[in-house]
């Protein structure tokens, strides 16, 4: 079977959805699955392309036109490259899932679209006139018509149906690299360092914990607060440092976008992740963090539950009062029991999010859809 993924970009600063996808395609090629991936190469000069040297991949210098991200690179690409049985688009609202969806059909070829949480109920509330309306005049359609529908969590899964789509739903999760898994114990007793890695972006939260770091009179010299990632919203980046600078939060700052390899390193200092959002559908950086035996706080916007019943972190409410015991909780937990939450956070990783056992499912999901193995997976609904 000859597979085409498609994605608008598989940039650094475009987070969990370009790193997930690129995870499986890698996996899916080692596990002997004849993948091709078609995207975008950057628009912005400073912005690094995590596809590099990949055999497999396309990348078109970008052409896309206006946030519709219409390209006649991948337009004409599609149009001549006809040989593929199964076609997987990443994402949606832009064109290059629009075209990926309409070139299947005309073929009469099966494809599945990977949401990536851009139907989550909190996402739809940021642009939602916009969302909408493309919602109703032409992704709906597409969605409907779909052999699946891919999410990444249960929750995904039951947002897809409240958003009136009724297609069959895999529920598959993003998974990391064995090679990913280490322990990187703390032993700095006098010093704790926090992080939030991600986009800066209003659905991800970020005022709340920040007012929360004040809050919990985290102002001292012994805690740190890292804010890494890059950021589109000059405004909200500004109302961020607004705050720091009113309240004097000296020991919080700002890294901006950083490379993979630097997120790495950084991960050897930290002590715990946060992760304060809105909305998320995964969030890769949970699983990421827990592989490296670095307990986690999420709030309820995200589906990472699994913190409270594996006790490796804390799910908790998403306001500041929780997230204000969260961080105090945090801080003067023992070592015994840190490095507990250290081991049980890697357990649940090993167990359950591997890219070697998602890349399995998405196999399976392949070739059920292709008539190859007419054993329906158990987890399709």
């Amino acid at each position: 079977m000859k597979i085409l993924q498609t994605i608008t970009d598989l940039n650094l600063s475009s987070g969990g959805a370009a790193s997930a996808t690129l995870n499986l395609f890698d996996e899916l090629q080692r596990q002997k699955v004849d993948t091709t991936l078609l995207t975008l190469l950057p628009h912005h000069p400073n912005d690094l392309f995590m596809g590099s040297d990949r055999k497999g991949i396309v990348a078109f210098e970008y052409d896309g036109k206006t946030k519709f991200v219409y390209s006649r690179n991948l337009k004409k690409y599609l149009s001549e490259n006809r040989g593929f049985d199964l076609y997987h688009a990443n994402g949606i609202w832009t064109y290059p899932t629009h075209i990926t969806a309409r070139t299947a059909l005309k073929l009469k070829k099966p494809y599945i679209i990977t949401v990536h949480g851009m139907l989550n109920e909190n996402a739809l509330k940021y642009t939602p006139m916009g969302k909408r309306a493309f919602l109703y005049l032409f992704q709906k359609e597409e969605l409907s018509k779909a052999a699946c529908i891919h999410a990444t969590s249960k929750y995904e899964a039951e947002c897809i149906r409240k958003a009136g789509i009724s297609t069959p739903v895999a529920i598959i999760p993003n998974g990391i690299k064995k090679s990913e898994i280490w322990n990187c114990k703390k032993h700095e007793e006098s010093f704790c360092r926090f992080a939030y890695i991600g986009r800066i972006d209003p659905v991800k939260n970020i005022e709340t914990l920040l007012e929360a770091w004040y809050k919990s009179g985290f102002v001292k010299n012994d805690r740190e607060l890292l804010i890494i990632g890059g950021c589109s919203d000059a405004s909200y980046l500004k109302k961020l440092h607004t705050f720091t600078n009113r309240y004097r939060l000296e020991n919080v700052h700002f890294t901006g976008q950083i490379s993979h390899k630097e997120t790495e390193r950084i991960f050897a200092t930290i002590k715990y992740l946060i992760l304060p959002s809105k909305s998320e559908c995964f969030g890769m950086v949970v699983p990421e963090a827990l592989a490296k035996g670095i307990p986690v706080i999420a709030t309820e916007g995200t589906p990472w539950s699994e913190l409270n019943d594996y006790r490796c972190g804390w799910w908790i409410k998403n306001d500041t009062s929780s997230l204000c015991d969260a961080l105090v909780t945090a801080y003067s937990t023992s070592e015994k029991d840190y490095n507990e939450m250290s081991e049980n956070g890697i357990k649940v990783v090993t167990g359950k999010y591997t890219i070697e056992e998602c890349a399995k499912k998405m196999k399976l999901l392949y070739e059920y859809i292709l008539g190859i193995n007419n054993n329906k997976p158990d987890f399709i609904i």
